[in-house]
This record gives structure tokens, sequence and C-alpha cells, in this order.
């Protein structure tokens, strides 16, 4: 049959009409300018936030906010007139979102948010709230009552890791919630030696090409190895630094068999790193196969080193399929930024991390979900570069430690209005970006 085109068109014109005879807001939103002071709304006023010279001790105790938020929506349930249309031109003013594809510190500035088209000045700094999947999200404000020229916001961003992206939606919008902060508490170190080494997950995951018979949850693989009935070997580089020559490493390598003949076992695998043989292992069939290899202290060195996979053809199948998904090599190594950046987990009275190219250097430690800034680091120069030491605690968290300039910046986008599908439609178009 012929799609009429002439009557989808009438259909998208005619849902357009009705969209703005059917919005309404999920939120109530005070009705004033984007200019205006929020601290004026129903008589509320603002409570000043604590700046660098305000620092919690690290006795007090901080109360976990994890609580689920909810988010500025439209939707077409009520009809227009019962709304004030200076509302709806405050939420597409007020809303912005953050697109995030690395994991770290991000610090949005008011003169970028202002270059962007999203100008905050003089709004309350208690009103600015971030949220991620409906959740609000704790920040650390960098401001006085309201937000203006050099005011920032600083964040934790994650991002995805699935099959198909890594960009993270973050919105920051202006809200009547109780907003949400990351505290600062007192970071200054203390007496004592700090710890020499953490424990670093190297992980290598090249992702080359898809599968759609994977026997895991991941398509995705580096390197399929075909072998017939005479040994053949592939290489795999990978980089290590601020090696710990004396301790002991372990290596966990992600394969699959591929091809599954009658007999059994049909895949035979040998495993060494630097030219030293490990393991070998013998399995059967289309399966996901994990092995996990102590490596001895000495083996690793520091720089380049190789891992090898030899299949030697001697199972007594015509061919022999291995794909490698990916390994991951665990090894202690010194506190040394790399790029000006350095995350770490680890437990400990006190760390220093070196190697960072500039003096202005930011901390937070993550511990179960509750994430805080840490105030008062030492930063001395060591040389063309610095060092930055801070108090730990004895509890395992992972530390994030920055230079200003390492900081990342998220990506600007405009917050995009839900569309109206609660209607009868003769065509659904359903597309993928």
């Amino acid at each position: 049959n012929k799609i009429d085109w002439d009557s989808i068109q009438d259909e998208r014109t005619q849902m357009q009409a009705d969209r703005q005879h059917s919005i309404t807001i999920d939120m109530v939103i005070p009705e004033i300018a984007l200019e205006a002071d929020l601290d004026s709304v129903a008589g509320e006023s603002s409570q000043e936030l604590p700046d660098e010279d305000s620092i919690l001790t690290p006795d007090t105790v901080v109360p976990e906010e994890d609580q689920p938020a909810d988010t500025l929506e439209i939707s077409p349930d009520l009809p227009l007139t019962e709304l004030d249309a200076s509302r709806i031109k405050l939420l597409l003013t007020t809303t912005l979102n953050l697109k995030v594809h690395q994991t770290g510190i991000y610090r949005i500035t008011y003169e970028m948010l202002r270059d962007a088209g999203f100008d905050l000045a003089g709004v309350s700094s208690t009103r600015i709230t971030l949220t991620n999947r409906g959740r609000e999200l704790p920040v650390y404000m960098r401001a006085k009552n309201t937000f203006g020229p050099g005011s920032y916001i600083e964040f934790y961003g994650q991002a995805l890791d699935t099959i198909y992206t890594d960009t993270n939606i973050y919105t920051l919008q202006l809200s009547r919630l109780p907003d949400t902060r990351i505290p600062l508490v007192d970071g200054q170190p203390v007496n004592g030696s700090p710890s020499g080494f953490y424990t670093e997950t190297l992980v290598v995951n090249n992702q080359r090409s898809y599968a759609n018979y994977a026997p895991g949850n991941d398509a995705w693989y580096d390197t399929e190895m075909l072998a017939f009935t005479t040994p053949k070997t592939w290489s795999f580089p990978f980089q290590v630094d601020g090696l710990n020559v004396t301790a002991p490493a372990s290596l966990e390598l992600v394969v699959w068999g591929v091809t599954d003949w009658p007999q059994s076992p049909d895949h035979h695998l040998r495993v060494s790193v630097n030219g030293v043989s490990l393991t070998q292992q013998t399995f059967d069939g289309l399966v996901e196969q994990k092995l996990k290899i102590d490596l001895p202290a000495g083996l690793l060195q520091e720089g380049t080193n190789t891992l090898q996979l030899t299949l030697p053809g001697d199972t007594g199948v015509e061919a022999e399929l291995i794909t490698l998904d990916q390994f991951s090599v665990m090894y202690q190594r010194a506190f040394q930024a790399r790029n000006g950046q350095l995350t770490f987990t680890a437990a400990g009275s006190g760390f220093k991390v070196t190697n960072l190219p500039g003096q202005n250097v930011v901390v937070y430690r993550l511990e179960k979900n509750h994430m805080v800034k840490l105030g008062r680091v030492l930063v001395q120069a060591s040389g063309s570069t610095f060092a930055a030491s801070f108090a730990g605690t004895p509890r395992t968290s992972t530390y994030l430690v920055t230079t200003d300039e390492a900081l990342y910046s998220p990506v600007f986008e405009a917050t995009r209005l839900r569309a109206n599908l609660n209607q009868s439609a003769q065509y659904l178009i359903i597309s993928h970006p």
C-alpha cells in the first residue's frame, strides 16, 4: 500500500498545534525572571555555603545525601490556560544538559555557563541543583549567597560503559528542592610517612570488532586468533609506570573459544608475559574462559611489557579459533600523577601525590557513595613539578586528585521537551542515533 505522506504531514501539524495547548509543568516554578534573585521567593532566605576557609573537621559527622529527587518535566496533561506562560519560559531557560564521557571531577564556571547562553548571575546558589537519571546529586559550590562572576560548580561525573555509548547526561537546573552539597573537610596532612604504593589496575579492552555469537555479555572483542596444525603466537604490548619492581602482580585474561568440534577438548592456549611462560589452558567449544594468573616480582618492567598468547595447534582439529576479549594487569604503583590527575583506592593515614604540573590542586574522597572535598591540602614544589600531601582515613576509600588545569568540562546541550505520545497514531517511526 502507498503511504499517504500528505495525511502524515497533516497529522504532524495537528499534533504540534495540540501540544501548544496541552503543556503543564510537573514542578511549581516561581514567577520570576531568570535574572531575579530567588531568595525573595516565598519569603525564604539563602544560606551562605562554606568557602575554602570554612572547613569541617575530620570528626564532623556529615549525613549521606542519597534520596531520589523530582526533576523538572513538561507533560501534556493540563491546558496551557491553567499556567502562566512565563513559567514555561523560565523552565526552558533554567535547565541545561551536561554531556559527560569521562569519569572524574568536572568544573563548571559562571563564565562557561554565561558564554553558553545560560546566565545565572544573581541567582541564589542554593537553588542550583544537578540531577542524573531522576536523582539529585551532590555538588561542591564555590559561591556566596548568589551565583555570579568567579563562582563555579564541581561534581563527580561518571561515564557510561555500554555497547552503545560512553556519554552520560546530567541536568543542571534551578529548583525549589533542598540543595545537596559536597562538604569541605579538613585534609591537612598528619605527621608520619605517607603510603608508598597502591594497587593499580590497568585494563586493556580494545573493542575492535563485534560478534553476534559472543558467549559472554559483551559482544565486542579485541583480536581473533586462528591456527591450524602448527603453533602461532600473538603479541599484545601494554605499558606500566611507577612500578614497584619488588612486589608481585597479577593478570586476568578473558578469551572466547569459538570453534566447536566433536572432540573434546578442542582448544589449547599458552600464556606468557615478557617471554616467560606462565600457564596453559585447555577447554572446549563456544565458551567464555577467564584466567587469573600470578606474576612473580621482577617479571614486569617499567615501560613496555608484552602479553603473548600461543595456539600450539596440537588438539587434533583441522583449525582452531580463539578470540581475545580483554585483559587486566594489577600491580603496585607509586603515587605519581598522569597528565595532572591521579585516581586511586587505598587506606592510610596520609598520602603524597607527586608529578603534578601545577600548584592549584583539587582533592576529593569517595567512600561508600559519599563524597567530600579536602581542604588545606599541602602543595610543595618538587623540582619542575609539584607534590600534594593530604590526610587519609583507615577505611578504604577512593581519592581523586587533579590540578585545576586537568579538571574536566562537560559538553553543554539544550534540554529537549518531552514528546506527547499520549494519542493515537497511524505510523510510529523509531530511529537510532
